[in-house]
């Protein structure tokens, strides 16, 4: 008797997109079981696109992680804007990210974005957060009004916080995905190399640390990255725009550089597996964010 056929793999590029602030890169970090995006309470943390190939029994799905769709004020918003357009095209399936407080313009600014530059990709419409909902009939009543707003290949409700629906939602992405061999080995991942990486990490620690209007006004800029065989030696410059911004990130007595440092630092040793001897500094670089020279000096290239 002939042995059975092997089930075929299936493998393919998802896209994460949605307005700012709807848990995309929690959602990412909570299926890879690691951080492989930065996250923050403050739309807009994302500003490079997040890859990690994941890998669960037949199935692998490519993922990319975008900046929140928003109107753009600057030029660097501009760059981040273009950046998650680009990233709809030429995939096999899009996740859209929503939240518990249901379709509102930004969201419908997305779905036109969709219909425009993704023709013919399914999207699976994700309800994040629905831990929120006190009632399994309010998720319901959420889902029912975002149905007409798109052909969606189906509506999840999970909480990427608790890990619900999650499984639900990982068999619904494996069966969108196109029959196909594995690009990435399933002992490999893909991720940021561990250059941008620290400048990452460095950035979540402002966005969670400082206040007022700073956060935004930051670029991490890694001057220094030296393995040593026990240790990493890593400097970086946080880029403010006005001289008024400097002290609120160097703080009283160096209070505010030094916990950002320290939060950093053990961040990358966990990240990096090595103790981490990190230095920061703060420079003024007036008007950077709309500055085309300074925001591809600072990476923000496509």
């Amino acid at each position: 008797m002939p042995a059975p056929m092997p089930e075929p793999t299936r493998c393919g590029y998802v896209s994460i997109v949605g307005k700012p602030n709807v848990g995309k890169s929690t959602l990412l970090n909570a299926f890879a079981g690691r951080k492989v995006s930065i996250v923050s309470e403050k739309p807009g943390t994302t500003r490079h696109r997040i890859h990690a190939a994941i890998t669960r029994g037949q199935a692998q799905a490519l993922f990319t992680d975008t900046p929140g769709l928003f109107k753009p004020r600057r030029t660097l918003d501009r760059f981040m804007e273009q950046m998650v357009l680009r990233s709809v095209e030429g995939v096999d399936l899009l996740l859209l990210v929503a939240d518990e407080g249901g379709p509102r313009d930004m969201d419908r600014q997305v779905l036109s974005a969709l219909r425009s530059r993704s023709a013919g990709v399914p999207v699976l419409l994700v309800l994040n957060r629905m831990d929120l909902c006190s009632r399994g009939a309010e998720v319901t009543k959420l889902a029912e009004t975002w149905r007409p707003l798109y052909s969606f290949r189906g509506v999840i409700p999970v909480s990427a916080k608790t890990g619900k629906g999650l499984p639900l939602l990982w068999e619904a992405i494996a069966a969108a995905l196109p029959e196909a061999p594995f690009e990435v080995g399933a002992d490999e991942e893909m991720a940021p190399d561990n250059r941008r990486w620290a400048s990452d990490l460095i950035r979540e620690k402002v966005l969670h640390l400082a206040h007022q209007e700073v956060p935004h006004s930051v670029a991490v800029v890694v001057s220094g990255f030296e393995e040593e065989p026990k240790m990493y030696r890593i400097a970086a410059d946080l880029i403010v725009e006005r001289d008024s911004q400097k002290p609120i990130l160097i703080g009283a007595g160096g209070s505010m550089i030094r916990a950002i440092g320290t939060a950093a630092r053990e961040d990358l040793e966990s990240q990096l597996g090595k103790k981490v001897f990190l230095e920061l500094f703060v420079k003024v670089r007036a008007g950077w964010r709309d500055d085309p020279s300074r925001l591809a000096e600072y990476g923000y290239e496509d």
